[in-house]
């Protein structure tokens, strides 16, 4: 995301002394007169066009007349008209430059990159002598320096006598020497390594003060320096432009961190994070409530604006500034310049029950390298604050600030940000969490006079509302407002205290022991009890990180009851946290039941799947154990149309009798023990997803198909006995009497609408056993393949391929073969799709524009799933056709398939005999897009018209079957 403002600077009119009776050999442009120029001390902008000096006027007060030595004139004028030559010679335009400071201008060589930025910084001494320059432009870095004489002045100093910083700086002219041993402890107190300080060039100055100096580096130069006493004074090397701290660490970063000082980053870079870099001139006290001025204006945050190329690459902006009030405002200020939507805000944690930490170094000081890393972690997408601003009554009156604060008081034990309130703010609610898009959806009204607060949520699966009041007495607009209307209650903190838990007794110990649950994994799940009158009833305790967050009780009748106003969250939560397979139960007992049987990867219902989808997202396989019985069912159904089908297994629960099955896992761990409970977890099967199937659902089919009992397998004859060799009528088929060229292809999924799923079978078979699936008609004299090797390659099917059918009326778009081979490669992980053929799928717009969109989809698809496609498309009706193959450009519907396609090939049998042998196959590749993989040209196979095969032929054969 670009910064929030454009880089350009205003061109302002050069300030100049008023000296009506000069000599009139310096050049006037706008009024008669002569304009003398006070060279030396003058800090206002000049113009340099034409070799002249346009008119001006101080921007903060009239310009005294002051005379000048006229040799001091020409000096001037000669150096400035010797240096703008020069500059003018390597390309740069220093028309609006100022002497004495740094202006952006567009570099010369890079003409400011891709984002066409300003990124040359540009410097002229005040009295001309000399210019200097540095591109910051990632991919440029020009940089030099240029004199108007040949004589170089004193490094350091100007021509009267002040002392300045020369350019490039050196370790040498800042007087810098390697950190001795009392500030490297000085340092290890803080936790920061000496390889730390080597590789960020921390150093001390010489002396016998001892003072710390953070060297300013970019593409490894030294362009600045900042300097730090033991007691936390600072000051910066003058004259030098401002920078990040660490710049060259985020130059290829997509993600970067911003902290408020050179130690902060220095102790991020402990916790591991090198893409970090600290802000040079601290924070500000408040946040600006005026609008964010042009870059040339912003000179308090001129680093960000330098380093634009280096910030704009980064997708997401993690802010770890201080957790004081000026750190809330930094972080504010870097926001609206770096653009809120891509920043995360970092909460530090806290120190007592009133202080939280100050920075990243306090953090790493008192918690560790692992405490900083988590606090990263965490960080929260940045919520913009907006400024606090007076309300008043309906009679203009000042709000009661005490008032006021009292309703923002309880608006946050409510569960409002208490950064946000002021009336009218959309806010994120407290009860849904704007949902998944997390949607500020609340909409928070405050009375005029600060007295009430009313609030609805606009989410239609939430719809929360409530009011609330500062005072129970206070008059106002609000005052009819119903006295029945109740603020959903924020979620409690609960512990085992309070709710008055306590260890289970030999009595509920002996009812878990019936049903097969040990005390040992009683135990590990916290599992508890809780007196309510006059019964003992079981209290399921509901953790997140081992905290108590809700209990749900079962009395021994099976009545279930929750704690109020608890957070609703899965039962052993903990369980599942770094697991890539999770086991979803119904119940808390199940849950037991499945660690009773070695499975502890599980949870139960799916009614609190958001509160938890930071665990479930990390899950490449969920397997669903829910109850056998309707309700369970349609609860599975619910999780996997949540969670996401091409993830999901099912369970199917072992008969109990020839009518009933086991209803759920406590049930078979009773019943049938631990190890039945283990083996039906582990033959869990995929989820259904319609549309997409394996050729073991249909087994049965092939399997009827190769014993020939369906009766009709061979075909129906036609009635007449010469015509039944040739051709017998297949039930379900149409007939075409138009042919020109077949094209076989495999790939390991499969969407083809021309064949039943038993013709595949058969096809697939014949070439993987090289033999005929038949042994009549068209098997000839050859061995039919065996019963055994029927089996084996039926598992070779189920292992290899998927299919894609459709198996109702509809016609299938392209839409709907993609989005199931999306399933298929996360599911079984194919990567290989052949659709065959396109004509088969539903288009309703004209065809040559549906065949381009339909490309364009499938050429996404490849690319995002490394997935090969191979697209069998047919041709279209030849006209004074002589045998040959046709070219890509005779493919039916559009010339879009030659043009988009990235290989192109032809596949043409010859069917007759007097034109050559017919089991010769010619492959003509017509197109080959990336000449590393191949090249175009036709070469010849051998097609087995038994089992289906193609076979390479020797250069020999070739020859004798062409002469044939």
């Amino acid at each position: 995301m670009p910064l929030q403002a454009r880089l350009g600077a205003p061109l302002f009119s050069a300030a100049c002394l008023l000296a009506p009776n000069t000599s009139s050999n310096i050049p006037s442009v706008d009024r008669p007169g002569s304009f003398l120029l006070h060279s030396l001390q003058s800090l206002w902008r000049i113009s340099l066009r034409n070799n002249g000096f346009s008119s001006f006027s101080n921007p903060r007060s009239a310009a005294p007349i002051v005379k000048a030595n006229v040799g001091e004139e020409e000096e001037g004028k000669t150096a400035f008209a010797k240096l703008k030559q020069k500059i003018e010679a390597l390309g740069i335009n220093s028309d609006s430059c100022t002497p004495g400071v740094y202006d952006h201008l567009y570099c010369p060589k890079c003409k400011g990159g891709k984002s066409i930025h300003r990124s040359l910084s540009f410097h002229i001494n005040r009295n001309w002598s000399y210019a200097l320059w540095r591109c910051f432009n990632l991919q440029c870095g020009w940089a030099g320096k240029v004199f108007a004489d040949n004589k170089k002045a004193y490094p350091g100093v100007d021509r009267h006598g002040k002392i300045t910083s020369s350019w490039p700086l050196t370790m040498e002219s800042l007087r810098l020497q390697m950190l001795g041993n009392e500030l490297l402890a000085y340092f290890a107190e803080r936790m920061i390594s000496e390889e730390t300080l080597q590789r960020n060039n921390v150093m001390q100055v010489a002396g016998d003060q001892k003072i710390i100096a953070f060297t300013y580096r970019q593409n490894g130069h030294l362009v600045g320096c900042k300097y730090r006493t033991i007691d936390k004074k600072y000051w910066q090397e003058r004259n030098t432009e401002k920078y990040l701290y660490g710049l060259d660490d985020i130059a290829e970063a997509d993600e970067i961190i911003i902290v408020e000082g050179e130690i902060d980053k220095l102790s991020l870079e402990e916790a591991g994070y090198h893409n970090c870099v600290s802000v040079p001139s601290g924070a500000p006290q408040t946040v600006s409530l005026k609008e964010i001025p042009s870059p040339d204006k912003d000179t308090r945050f001129q680093y960000l604006w330098n380093c634009e190329d280096y910030l704009d690459k980064a997708s997401r902006i993690i802010l770890a500034t201080d957790g004081d009030v000026p750190g809330q405002s930094l972080a504010e200020e870097l926001a609206r310049r770096l653009g809120a939507q891509r920043c995360w805000r970092v909460h530090w944690p806290k120190k007592d029950e009133a202080n939280s930490f100050k920075d990243a170094n306090e953090v790493l000081k008192y918690l560790g390298a692992d405490a900083l890393r988590d606090a990263i972690d965490k960080a929260e997408l940045y919520q913009m604050q907006i400024p606090t601003v007076d309300v008043e009554t309906l009679e203009k009156q000042l709000v009661d600030e005490k008032q006021l604060m009292v309703l923002r008081k309880k608006l946050q034990e409510i569960g409002f940000d208490g950064m946000l309130v002021c009336r009218g703010n959309a806010l994120l609610c407290p009860s849904c969490k704007g949902g998944d898009s997390e949607e500020k959806s609340l909409s928070l009204h405050i009375t005029e006079d600060g007295s009430a607060a009313v609030w609805t949520c606009f989410r239609a699966k939430c719809g929360w509302k409530g009011a609330t009041r500062a005072y129970a007495d206070v008059r106002s607009t609000f005052e009819a407002m119903s006295k029945t209307t109740r603020v959903k209650q924020p979620t409690r903190v609960i512990t085992e205290e309070s709710l008055g838990l306590e260890p289970l007794c030999n009595e509920l110990l002996a009812y878990f022991a019936e049903r097969m649950i040990s005390g040992e994994t009683l135990r590990r799940n916290a599992v508890m009890q809780k007196r309510t009158g006059d019964q003992i009833v079981i209290a399921f305790t509901y953790r997140r990180n081992g905290e108590l967050v809700s209990c749900k009780y079962r009395d021994i009748t099976k009545k279930f009851w929750q704690e109020a106003d608890t957070e609703k969250i899965f039962y052993g939560l903990d369980d599942i946290t770094e697991a890539s397979d999770i086991i979803i139960v119904e119940g808390e007992m199940d849950k037991l039941a499945m660690e009773e049987a070695g499975f502890k990867n599980c949870d139960t219902k799916y009614k609190y799947l958001w509160n938890c989808k930071d665990y479930t997202a990390k899950a490449s396989r969920i397997i669903l154990a829910t109850d056998g019985d309707p309700p369970g069912q349609a609860l599975a159904e619910e999780l996997a149309r949540r969670l996401g089908r091409e993830r999901c297994w099912r369970v199917k629960w072992p008969k109990k009798n020839d009518s009933e099955s086991f209803k759920d896992a406590n049930e078979v761990l009773m019943y049938m023990g631990p190890d039945a409970l283990r083996e039906v977890i582990e033959n869990a099967e995929l989820y259904p997803i319609r549309g997409l199937f394996n050729f073991k659902d249909y087994f049965n089919e092939i399997d009827d198909y190769y014993h020939q009992s369906l009766g009709f397998e061979l075909g129906v004859s036609t009635g007449w006995r010469a015509l039944n060799e040739l051709y017998n009528a297949r039930v379900s088929g149409l007939m075409l009497y138009y042919a020109i060229s077949t094209i076989v292809l495999v790939g390991n999924l499969l969407c083809s609408m021309e064949n039943k799923v038993r013709e595949h079978a058969r096809k697939l078979l014949g070439k993987h056993i090289r033999k005929p699936f038949f042994d009549v008609r068209y098997g000839e004299s050859v061995e039919r393949m065996s019963i055994e090797e029927l089996e084996q390659g039926k598992k070779w099917l189920s292992d290899s391929f998927s299919l894609i059918r459709c198996e109702n009326d509809c016609l299938p778009s392209i839409n709907w073969v993609l989005d199931l081979a999306r399933i298929a490669v996360l599911r079984h992980g194919v990567n290989g799709l052949v659709i065959d053929p396109y004509n088969e799928l539903d288009h309703q717009r004209p065809l040559i524009k549906y065949v381009s969109q339909m490309l364009t989809k499938i050429k996404r698809f490849a690319q995002h799933h490394a997935c090969h496609v191979w697209f069998v498309a047919h041709p279209r009706q030849l006209h004074n056709w002589i045998g040959g193959p046709p070219n890509m450009y005779d493919i039916s519907g559009s010339a879009h398939f030659i043009n988009k396609c990235d290989n192109g090939i032809v596949i043409h049998r010859n069917r007759d005999p007097e034109a050559g042998p017919v089991d010769l196959v010619q492959v003509c590749v017509r197109k080959v897009r990336n000449k590393v993989i191949g090249t175009i040209g036709d070469a010849y196979l051998s097609y087995n018209r038994v089992t289906g095969e193609y076979s390479d032929i020797d250069a020999a054969a070739l020859i004798k079957k062409r002469r044939a």
